[in-house]
């Protein structure tokens, strides 16, 4: 998955394997327990959740793990001179200044979302036919078709 950041980075998004997309999703749960879906309400409740949960050890310790098949492509040019891993150093580059900070939790909703998403299909769907909520869809995102992954 593909993705164009606000700052003009972008990303490309491998999901993990499915012990770090099932532990990050473990690392989660217990941040969205006890949240009321309203059935008038669409899946964009989420985001507050989510992003309280970002605060949370456990998921930043998970999110670094899903980080790894993650690149970073700070001037939004696909080439590998351009591309960079995703890890903590990222985040302290003395040559990005602040961009990569910026973009962080940008990084960490489409990791999330990557990762996770397909664990919930079957449970959204289920929560649906039960009306106990509006969609089973996530929020759109924006991608960039066709970003290749450096060789």
């Amino acid at each position: 998955m593909e993705f164009k950041l606000k700052t003009g980075a972008e990303l490309l998004v491998t999901p993990s394997t499915f012990r770090d997309a099932n532990a990050l999703k473990k690392s989660l749960l217990p941040q969205l327990k006890g949240l009321t879906l309203d059935p008038k309400s669409d899946l964009s409740v989420l985001a507050a959740p989510i992003i309280d949960a970002l605060i949370s050890d456990d998921v930043e310790e998970s999110l670094f793990k899903c980080f790894e098949k993650c690149v970073y492509y700070p001037r939004g040019k696909v080439n590998a001179s351009n591309a960079r891993k995703v890890d903590m150093e990222l985040f302290d580059d003395p040559e990005l200044g602040e961009q990569a900070r910026k973009d962080y939790h940008e990084i960490c909703l489409y990791v999330i979302r990557a990762n996770v998403e397909c664990f919930f299909e079957s449970i959204l769907s289920w929560l649906k036919t039960k009306s106990l909520i509006k969609t089973t869809a996530f929020p759109p995102l924006t991608s960039t078709p066709n970003m290749q992954t450096p060789s």
